[in-house]
């Protein structure tokens, strides 16, 4: 039975001028009428689910009742739920559904809406029989009713089934607020009409880069090394949980602390850190961060804002990278740091990276677009697709993108070795270099630094598959596939084939921009931040003060490679070419996995993720206002 959970990635963020957005709704239309889902009677269809308590109470800004719901915080897990299953099956048709649903907090949430079942058979379920696939994210802006909208495709298979519950709820609410708010949920077999803002917006014509004599040499950043606790569920905590055996604190970032007991900690993220980190990258050769832009929210934001604010921001660009595009206020801090001067603009044009770009729409992309003029944006966005699939080459063409470049690579197979992993990932290189050929486009090629994730294999983070105590090496935590780390040498190698091929190749390299995984992934396996020097039983080597010692080998053999690279430039020394034409590479069946360290549970938000085999698209805009 195919999945159930599938829809086009349709996304709106609400920027300061929704306020004349307006919802269409025809009541024969609807499964739920609005008399009902206002809840003026005081009764409600919802429960609490795992925890918590709902209730119809006074809308706290505007009129009428609306769903209450009171966060238990002394559950890990706990959500309104409303069973949707009834109020399809009562229809008798398989086909689209179209959900709204209005919410509201007093806190900045971030909250995954999940459809949860207790029937294994039903065909939410996914292809491992997790029976609770998530529909993707919604991000509430404190004191703004906000409207969600998805798609849900139910097939005919699914109007049978008579056991079971098909709840509707929301993960992560106990982490982010006390009280959460619903009102006007709509379930509609036709979509409604909505007025976006972005209607009638042009999007500035395009300007031609010239290539620069400089290569600019970047590095991604997934920043889940901030403050943490030993029983926290967040990402750093859960991180810090995963390098805390004493073999893999040498992994871990220069910064962090190895407890009496033994395990990782990470401390508060201060200016002065992201200084010193921003110190040990330039130093290393590095020109750029590309900060994945998680929500603002999140506490995985607070480098990016650091870097934003400190008084050394120029000595080090910045740009981001959107999964998807988040709420409004996130958004607008993006185009905000655009038009400073640590931006990293070509020609003008301010530089985006669009991770899984095969999962954007080209409708999304010219809203991105659309959204940074009304920002305020006045040059057109140099957007990049981060993807390694040539098979989805052409369509990618197709949604208006600049450039194309990968966040990263999985391993094939268990003990990869380095030198194996590196040959993958430059043959990427040489597959992207021919179609960008054809395409008359740029590539932006990212070296690697390894994929050596046999710390999240062994123990495990929650936004990952996989059991890590599993006997089968199939159901473990990316299938215990991972590539072994390299000896300096190797890095040494795999780096000048990448940096050669920006001097070999200029006509399709106009951006002149080089990207790498990663800053930052340490317990994912690939970074170039400085990290603990331990000894063999995993103790940290002190220096003379009595300060941990930073392990910067890695940084040193990068700048080793940069130093012949930029005497290569300064020269006009032009490599042999390293992409040739091989026969028969067209886009033809193959994807190599495109598996980051980006965590697409933690911290979409608001936008579809692939989840499941399937997406959900959703769109967040202001709700009309209520009179009081």
């Amino acid at each position: 039975m195919k999945r159930i959970v599938s829809a086009v990635l349709a996304l709106i963020i609400a920027l300061s001028l929704l306020s004349a957005v307006t919802l269409a709704v025809g009541e024969e239309n609807n499964i739920i009428p609005e008399k009902d889902s206002t809840f003026e009677t005081g009764t409600t269809a919802w429960q609490a689910f795992a925890g918590g308590s709902v209730a119809a109470k006074p809308n706290p800004n505007g009129e009428g009742n609306v769903l209450e719901y009171t966060v238990d915080k002394t559950k890990t897990w706990a959500s309104p739920a409303l069973d949707i299953k009834p109020l399809i099956q009562k229809t008798g048709e398989a086909g689209t559904y179209y959900l709204y649903m209005e919410l509201y907090a007093e806190e900045n949430v971030s909250t995954s809406v999940t459809i949860r079942t207790n029937d294994m058979s039903f065909s939410m379920s996914d292809a491992a029989k997790n029976n609770y696939p998530r529909l993707g994210q919604a991000s509430v802006s404190a004191g703004e009713w906000l409207t969600y909208e998805a798609e849900i495709n139910i097939e005919e298979d699914d109007l049978n089934l008579k056991e079971g519950y098909w709840f509707l709820c929301f993960d992560g609410l106990s982490r982010f607020c006390d009280k959460f708010y619903v009102d006007n949920v709509y379930l509609s077999t036709e979509p409604l009409e909505i007025e976006r803002p972005e209607d009638g917006v042009e999007v500035p014509a395009k300007t031609a880069i010239t290539r620069s004599d400089k290569t600019l040499i970047g590095t991604i950043r997934w920043d889940a090394f901030t403050k943490s606790t030993p029983d926290g569920t967040d990402p750093a905590s859960q991180v810090a949980r995963v390098l805390s055996p004493a073999k893999y604190h040498n992994q871990a970032p220069f910064f962090a602390s190895v407890e009496s007991d033994g395990t990782v900690s990470f401390p508060e993220y201060t200016v002065e850190l992201w200084e010193k980190e921003a110190e040990y990258a330039v130093n290393g050769g590095l020109d750029y961060f590309a900060y994945l832009w998680d929500e603002t929210t999140d506490a995985m934001s607070q480098p990016r804002k650091l870097h934003l604010e400190s008084s050394k921001k120029d000595t080090i660009k910045m740009c981001g990278i959107l999964e998807s595009v988040r709420s409004n206020k996130t958004m607008t801090e993006l185009f905000e740091a655009m038009k400073g001067s640590c931006y990293l603009r070509l020609d003008g044009r301010p530089v985006l990276y669009l991770y899984g770009v095969d999962d954007w729409t080209a409708e999304n992309v010219e809203k991105v677009r659309k959204q940074a003029v009304l920002a305020g944006i006045r040059e057109s966005l140099y957007v990049v697709g981060m993807t390694t699939d040539k098979t989805m080459f052409s369509a990618n063409l197709k949604k208006d993108i600049d450039a194309v470049s990968w966040y990263s690579m999985g391993a094939d197979k268990k003990d990869m070795t380095y030198a194996e992993y590196a040959k993958s990932c430059e043959d990427v290189l040489n597959t992207m270099g021919i179609l960008v050929k054809s395409g008359k486009i740029d590539v932006i090629p990212s070296f690697t630094t390894g994929r050596d994730s046999r710390a999240r294999i062994e123990t495990g983070v929650s936004w990952v598959k996989g059991d890590p105590k599993a006997t089968e090496d199939s159901q473990k935590p990316y299938g215990n596939r991972y590539s072994l780390q390299p000896t300096m040498d190797e890095l040494k190698t795999h780096v000048t084939k990448f940096l050669d091929f920006m001097l070999a190749n200029k006509e399709v390299t106009t951006s002149n921009l080089v990207c790498s995984y990663g800053w930052n992934e340490h317990e994912e396996g690939g970074w170039l931040c400085p990290t603990l020097e331990c000894d063999e039983n995993g103790n940290p080597v002190k220096d003379a003060n009595g300060n941990n010692k930073a392990n910067t080998e890695r940084l040193d053999a990068l700048r080793e490679v940069v130093d012949a690279y930029r005497a290569k430039e300064t020269s006009g020394e032009t490599p042999a070419p390293d992409v040739t034409d091989v026969p028969g590479v067209t886009e033809t069946p193959g994807k190599t996995d495109n598996k980051g360290g980006f965590n697409a549970l933690w911290v979409i938000v608001p936008a579809a993720v692939v989840v499941c085999g399937g997406a959900a698209a959703f769109v967040i805009v202001k709700k009309k206002k209520k009179s009081k």
